[in-house]
């Protein structure tokens, strides 16, 4: 016998364009499997989320994970979609002693929710969260789910806003100047893994262990700007010149044609304004560049011993306030940009120089091997491009179709 017990809302993210509605939300619990079934209409495809509630306190996305149907994804518009929850055993009894509403938010298409899940295993499965606690995993953004099998990655909320980009009194290429960014776009929450890196067959030596996991979770350092991307050559110009382009056949082609997702690296305003997550500080925390204020933050030479130095599993440092992990230290990150030591004087949505006088590309963020000066929001060095270093997937603020 199956008994409508639980109340709902409806929602729909607000923005300055039409934004899709949900309506004729229903909601019934089988009484004999305790198993939910939520129904509901939608305008215009979209993206939909839900957020079960008891006692108006959303119950965490560990414990709403045996969720199944037309939501967490791109949904087609109709009506009649449903998607169905098996809580546990444990969750139920919390159930049965407490008030329980279900939201059901549509977001409209060219601005998903603030988390991408995609999976690495299974072809064009894309999955989208609205917060970190609605991630379907318990230690939410730093299980080894996200190190290892599955990407995820953090809307970062950059569009029409005016920065700072640099450091002041400084010269050169970390020259203080304003930047505007014109969309939101995602950007991976880790550097990209050896056990990631090797499902999309580019690391063919990679580190496994008993488990699955192990060193798998450490960041790869055998990856050069032109195996992600593709070599500038006279015939084929890379970035800035071929855009979005990739060649076939390298990292980011590969990755592309499994995930469904057009993913790329970050451009270097795209990595630093993540980096700082809006504060205008060298260190994203806040406080003075010190060894002591980096500590926390970042693996740089100090905590690192010179001894048998190599990079670290990513998650294990402090993130910044977008939950980024590894921004700062650990090993350096491929940008798109060429590299050269002047300050861009593009104001919008900076695409670097169309050339390096050196024929090197960017990196950001410092590593295990430097200093903690070099650990910080504008620290940028050079590297040509057929040499290997780490490197942190981007996409755009869109939701492709999944499965």
């Amino acid at each position: 016998m199956k008994n409508a017990v639980f109340a709902f809302i409806s929602t729909a993210s607000i923005f300055l364009f039409a934004a899709p509605t949900v309506s004729n939300v229903d909601v019934q619990v089988d009484g004999a499997s305790r198993l939910v079934k939520v129904t509901y209409d939608l305008s215009e495809e979209a993206v939909v989320t839900f957020a079960f509630k008891t006692n108006g306190i959303a119950l965490p996305g560990s414990e709403t994970s045996r969720v199944l149907g037309d939501v967490c994804r791109r949904i087609p518009k109709g009506v009649g979609k449903s998607f169905v929850w098996r809580p546990e055993r444990r969750v139920n009894r919390q159930i049965g002693k407490n008030v329980l509403t279900v939201e059901v938010t549509a977001w409209p298409l060219d601005n998903p929710p603030a988390y991408m899940e995609i999976d690495l295993v299974v072809t064009n499965a894309i999955r989208y969260y609205a917060s970190v606690e609605a991630l379907p995993n318990p230690l939410g953004a730093t299980n080894d789910i996200y190190k290892t099998v599955k990407l995820l990655m953090r809307k970062v909320p950059a569009a029409g806003i005016e920065w700072k980009m640099g450091k002041a009194g400084a010269s050169g290429l970390a020259q203080q100047r304003s930047v505007k960014i014109s969309e939101n776009y995602y950007i991976g929450v880790f550097p990209v893994t050896w056990s990631q890196a090797d499902l999309i067959g580019q690391a063919a030596n990679a580190v496994t262990s008993i488990n699955g996991f192990g060193n798998t979770t450490q960041v790869p350092s055998q990856n050069s700007y032109n195996n992600i991307r593709g070599e500038s050559t006279e015939v084929w110009a890379g970035w800035p010149q071929k855009g979005s382009e990739v060649m076939s056949g390298k990292f980011i082609d590969k990755a592309r044609r499994y995930t469904g997702v057009m993913l790329d690296l970050a451009s270097s305003a795209q990595w630093e304004f993540a980096c700082r997550a809006g504060t205008g500080t060298d260190l994203y925390n806040g406080l003075p560049v010190s060894n002591a204020n980096v500590e926390d933050l970042a693996w740089f030479n100090v905590n690192v011993p010179a001894e048998g130095r190599t990079y670290k599993v990513v998650g294990l440092k402090q993130p910044n306030a977008w939950g980024l992990y590894d921004m700062l230290g650990n090993i350096w990150e491929h940008c798109l940009d060429w590299y050269e030591n002047a300050a861009s004087s593009e104001y919008l949505d900076p695409k670097g120089p169309e050339s390096s006088s050196t024929g090197t590309r960017m990196m950001r963020g410092g590593s295990v091997h430097n200093a903690s000066g070099s650990c910080v929001s504008y620290s940028a060095t050079s590297l040509v491009p057929q040499n290997n270093y780490g490197y942190r997937l981007a996409a755009p603020c869109e939701a492709p179709a999944s499965r």
